[in-house]
């Protein structure tokens, strides 16, 4: 396939998958709202952690994948890079167009972009990567290991930083009253009045998130603690997850709104989305962008909560509600939900609150085009930058490691394939090849090389026959810029997948 056929193909594709990612999401959103359950955000975040957690996998229980995986896994990582700082340049421009549950959604991408990237990404395909980067075969095991050591410590980190903070907020907690309970009640049932259908039907794409609401109430999860100044949800299962309140008394109608905007939290699945976040910057602690990102998704999910809570509201209750986010400013840790955190984008939050933004009806579909735009444009970069390891020489790789020429045939010379064992041809031949650089394609199995069209332009096969002290072979099939590595068994017949190395084009210099 041709550079221009392998372009046009991937824009087909990529057009493809943009309308079938817009499509997924309009489905899932039509779905969402006629169970009850209005305005949630996109829900895909969990897609790349995912395949990262695959990745990381595949290395110890697959040794010989090592290299495919880390090529997969940084193509991966290139793309959430390019995302990450398209969506960091564009935010403010989708913010003064778009509303916050809109915004939070856009940040489906890195999420969607790890399950497209897996269903039809560019090894699906076999596309060729437009940008090639050469790296030794230690550069890139220092490479991974490096790596996975920041992805185990990012997260070992956020994880014992969630369970200390909550041991310290649930030490000196105590029970909420009764009447909050009841309050808490008629606040679920008012924002999702088909709960209860819901809950009952395990296979609901949101059962698990009404029964984290309804955990709370059946276990009398509702708490008072001293150690929080904010409003906030803790926990990353059902049984224990935690609605914790300050120690501080408030009206009916001010809890009523804090407990409205938990509770919108937690049916919207927000703390699962944000440990899915922590994974994501593990699984990319090196990029910055990343980073920011994140604070700009957490700042959209709490407006996001804000819009569904001041939905139908006047001015004056708009601003007892902003003042009621005034009288409650906090700091985000763990895997929380909270009513209030300071965090630079809390003027932001204010401001969207007493003025809101048009309604969704007014720009519907656009906000689609723009997630399928985005999402046709993740499949057309697909493995756009392929690594090719540098192995080393045929030197290293075979000859200082007990191997030794023992024949060689030149089909294209010879016309009866007569093997030569000459002394005097072999140390020639051993001449010719020891500095040869073997390197190795990452984005393709060695199988499916093994049929590639590079070993089609055969400029002259020559078979040479390698043999170790312990009488085991190997065939080498030399081509004009490749050499496939069969092993041999006891009868001289090639068995398994070849090990396929590709050379800098100095084996056409081979002469008998």
């Amino acid at each position: 396939m041709t550079a221009l056929e392998q372009i046009l193909f991937r824009l087909v594709v990529a057009v493809v998958v943009g309308l079938m990612a817009a499509g997924m999401i309009a489905v899932d959103r039509s779905r969402f709202r006629s169970m009850g359950l209005q305005y949630a955000p996109d829900r895909y975040v969990e897609w790349a952690p995912v395949c990262f957690l695959v990745f990381a996998l595949l290395i110890p229980l697959r040794p010989s994948k090592t290299g495919q995986v880390l090529n997969e896994a940084f193509s991966l990582l290139c793309i959430l890079l390019l995302l990450t700082v398209l969506l960091l340049l564009l935010t403010p421009r989708l913010r003064r167009h778009f509303s916050a549950r809109t915004c939070a959604g856009f940040w489906v991408l890195p999420g969607l972009a790890g399950y497209l990237d897996t269903y039809f990404g560019a090894w699906k395909f076999e596309w060729e990567p437009f940008f090639v980067i050469r790296l030794p075969r230690s550069a890139l095991r220092i490479m991974l290991w490096t790596w996975l050591a920041g992805v185990c410590g990012v997260m070992l980190w956020r994880l014992l930083s969630h369970l200390f903070y909550r041991k310290r907020i649930l030490e000196h907690a105590v029970r909420a009253e009764s009447w909050e309970y009841g309050l808490l009640a008629e606040v679920y049932q008012s924002l999702a009045p088909s709960a209860q259908g819901l809950a009952k039907r395990r296979k609901s794409a949101y059962y698990s998130q009404c029964r984290q609401v309804e955990a709370i109430l059946d276990h009398r999860h509702m708490l008072r603690s001293p150690e929080v100044s904010t409003p906030l949800t803790i926990g990353l299962t059902k049984k224990n997850t935690f609605l914790v309140l300050p120690d501080r008394a408030y009206s009916r109608d001010e809890l009523a709104l804090i407990l409205r905007h938990e509770v919108v939290h937690l049916l919207h699945g927000d703390i699962s989305t944000k440990l899915s976040l922590s994974l994501l910057c593990a699984a990319g602690w090196f990029i910055p962008s990343l980073w920011f990102g994140m604070e700009f998704v957490s700042e959209d999910l709490e407006l996001c909560c804000d819009e569904m809570v001041t939905e139908g509201m006047g001015k004056e209750q708009r601003r007892n509600y902003a003042g009621l986010l005034l009288q409650t400013p906090g700091s985000e840790r763990g895997f929380t939900s909270c009513l209030s955190a300071s965090a630079r984008g809390f003027r932001y939050r204010l401001k969207r609150v007493l003025r809101p933004k048009r309604r969704e009806g007014e720009l519907a579909g656009l906000d689609l085009l723009f997630l399928g735009l985005i999402a046709g444009l993740v499949i057309f970069f697909s493995g756009a930058i392929g690594i090719r390891e540098e192995v080393g020489t045929v030197q290293n790789v075979f000859l200082d490691e007990g191997w030794s020429i023992s024949a060689v045939q030149f089909p294209r010379i010879t016309s009866h394939r007569e093997e030569s064992t000459d002394p005097t041809v072999l140390e020639s031949i051993e001449c010719q090849l020891r500095d040869v650089k073997l390197e190795q394609m990452l984005w393709k199995d060695n199988h499916r090389l093994s049929s590639y069209n590079i070993l089609s332009y055969t400029g002259g096969d020559y078979l040479v026959t390698l043999t170790r002290s312990d009488g085991e072979k190997k065939l080498l099939k030399i081509f004009s810029h490749a050499v496939a590595v069969y092993k041999l068994d006891e009868n001289g017949n090639e068995t398994g997948d070849p090990t396929v190395y590709l050379t800098d084009g100095k084996l056409l210099t081979i002469e008998n």
